[in-house]
């Protein structure tokens, strides 16, 4: 049923008439079959034990999860598009004052290296992190000099699995279990010195309980700083529903314990 006029005056009307409609005790035309226990803790997550886990080089999950501690109350995260966006969006708890900005428009993978410049700009009194992936960078990472030229307290997170992880792991879907070499770093990409060679105070992680010092050190810091964060790059992100309609496409499912021949 298309409803034609202006958004906020047909959603007020709307929930005028769904207020009426409980206060009157009509009953609903439709309800929820089951309904599912409140899970908490590390259990309502895919995964769960990733979050925890002491694995060297630290897990997208488990870093995310040490993050969580010491990102003050009042952050503006930024996450840019790709395999890391997944992770941020399923395993980074946002709390009520902190802001989550995220270019879903047309989900241009880059955004995030440049957009928290602005923001840092426009409200210098709040902390900025933008976590992005290192194919991000890749594409707009150049823009932290400006951030260095006119010192702008940014901290950029870069997730480095040395690949186009979405699409790696998209396309083992597709491809018999068999990631696209073509996606992955030949050589790998020193993100942290590449930062410190523009200007930018630099720091490596790679292991479970390393990030919360780190950030701290971020935080103290009046300018810009980038944190290069090593994981494990065959840890896949949180695809859902994606990885269904992409493993429709063939007649059978790649099994997940398949080597990496590529």
């Amino acid at each position: 049923m298309p409803l034609v006029g202006d958004a906020q005056t047909i959603l007020t009307e709307l929930v005028y008439h769904v207020h009426r409609l409980i206060r009157d005790g009509v009953t609903p035309a439709s309800v929820w079959e089951k309904e599912e226990p409140l899970v908490r803790g590390h259990q309502r997550y895919i995964e769960p034990g990733l979050r925890i886990s002491e694995q060297f080089p630290v897990t997208p999950q488990r870093w995310r999860c040490d993050l969580e501690e010491v990102l003050p109350n009042d952050t503006i995260i930024f996450s840019d598009i790709g395999g890391h966006m997944l992770f941020n969006v399923h395993n980074l708890c946002i709390k009520d004052d902190q802001r989550f900005i995220i270019n879903l428009g047309f989900g241009s993978m880059g955004h995030g290296t440049v957009a928290p410049i602005g923001a840092a700009l426009a409200v210098p009194d709040r902390p900025i992190v933008a976590i992005i992936g290192d194919a991000c960078f890749m594409m707009n990472g150049m823009e932290i000099i400006t951030a260095a030229e006119e010192n702008i307290p940014v901290i950029w997170i870069v997730e480095n699995n040395q690949m186009h992880g979405i699409t790696w792991h998209g396309s083992r879907l597709v491809g018999k279990g068999l990631g696209l070499s073509s996606v992955k770093n030949k050589r790998p990409l020193p993100i942290a010195k590449m930062a410190e060679a523009m200007g930018l105070r630099s720091y490596m992680v790679d292991r479970a309980g390393q990030i919360q010092d780190v950030m701290r050190a971020a935080l103290a810091y009046p300018g810009p700083t980038l944190i290069e964060v090593l994981v494990d790059p065959y840890i896949p992100p949180p695809l859902g529903d994606r990885a269904r309609s992409i493993a429709g496409f063939i007649s059978s499912r790649p099994s997940p314990n398949a080597e990496d021949k590529s």
